[in-house]
């Protein structure tokens, strides 16, 4: 039986003192503001939740550039963002 373990991988399970590896990745300690919109023809609503929010805020703006642009300042203000937006029949 020691002939067949020879080439098997020992696997070690984590303990308190050391973590799972793919905690320790720069992915993992990053936070992202998680963002979402949906937009029509003459507004845009904004739902966004904080890495440290235990609710999301809501807005809804006029569909035009420039209160567009604010939003989004105000939002990446706070550091990175994902963003999705719902699509309709003609988008």
């Amino acid at each position: 039986m020691a002939g067949c373990l020879r080439g098997m991988a020992r696997v070690s399970h984590p303990t308190p003192e050391r973590l799972e590896p793919h905690t320790e990745e720069p992915a993992m300690r990053e936070h992202f503001t998680d963002v979402a919109f949906d937009m029509h023809q003459a507004s845009l609503t904004a739902a966004w939740l904080m890495p440290s929010a235990g609710t999301p805020e809501l807005r809804t703006i006029p569909h035009e550039p420039k209160p567009f642009r604010r939003l989004l300042k105000e939002i990446l203000a706070h550091g990175q963002a994902r963003v999705c937006y719902e699509t309709g029949p003609c988008a």
